[in-house]
């Protein structure tokens, strides 16, 4: 690891209202691929597992 460096990327999957588990599936898929590319910090918008217009 680089000292003094680390890799952040903001991901916005694709996610369907109030399924939380095809969200899931969705994050997950993101989060190994930014993985393979060597990004350490990956953001998320917020409420992303449930969608925002949701509820």
């Amino acid at each position: 690891m680089v000292e003094g460096y680390v890799r952040v990327a903001a991901a916005t999957p694709k996610i369907k209202v109030a399924d939380v588990e095809y969200n899931k599936q969705a994050i997950m898929k993101m989060m190994d691929e930014a993985e393979k590319e060597g990004v350490q910090l990956l953001v998320f918008p917020e409420l992303v597992l449930s969608a925002y217009t949701c509820g």
